[in-house]
């Protein structure tokens, strides 16, 4: 009974342009309409990392290392993204955390190599779990990397400001995204093997 303007499939189609896709739509009079979508097929084996910050290795991680990342996010749909992504790669699990506090307990008893951390989280905020990480002697050197729907660069420069290694924004660019990880897994594993 509600007619709708049409702006879900204008803003959808540029969501999905952003992320490297294509959408479209087919009519037929009197019968209906079908929307469709199209990503390429991302061989993550084929990216090549560059370095994303003056002091970053451009290596791939060992192969033959395991690693672990956390990624403390209240929503379950971008903590399924993003488990998506990283279950491309065989030698990486994630740990996911609903919540900042949970989130806190996980980094400081897996100490994983890498947090992603969204800013907007409930009871407590991005920047204050990076405090409490940096106030933390276990987990004040773990890489920590901002994704937020945030996108202003007051956001961004604030964020770096307080100690963020790296500020991802939504909806994630999947290609920088994994130039990031292999950036700060190869990074852990050089110096690792220069202590060994």
């Amino acid at each position: 009974k509600v007619e709708s303007t049409g702006i879900g499939l204008a803003v959808s189609k540029q969501l999905i342009e952003a992320m490297g896709g294509r959408m479209g739509l087919d009519t037929q009079p009197g019968k209906g309409s079908t929307s469709w979508i199209e990503f390429d097929q991302v061989n993550t084996d084929a990216i090549n990392p560059t370095p994303v910050s003056a002091d970053a290795v451009s290596a791939k991680p060992d192969s033959k290392s395991n690693y672990n990342i956390l990624y403390i996010e209240d929503n379950p749909a971008n903590l399924r993204l993003v488990n998506q992504l990283i279950n491309t790669r065989d030698n990486i699990t994630l740990l996911g955390s609903p919540t900042p506090e949970e989130g806190l307990e996980i980094a400081s008893t897996r100490l994983p190599e890498i947090i992603l951390l969204d800013i907007n989280l409930p009871r407590m905020s991005g920047h204050e779990v990076l405090k409490r990480l940096k106030e933390n002697n276990d987990t004040r050197d773990i890489p920590v990397i901002a994704i937020s729907a945030n996108v202003s660069l007051d956001d961004i420069k604030q964020a770096l400001d307080e100690g963020f290694d790296e500020y991802l924004t939504k909806p994630i660019d999947v290609p920088a995204f994994f130039r990031i990880i292999d950036t700060y897994l190869a990074q852990k594993f050089t110096n690792y093997s220069a202590i060994k």
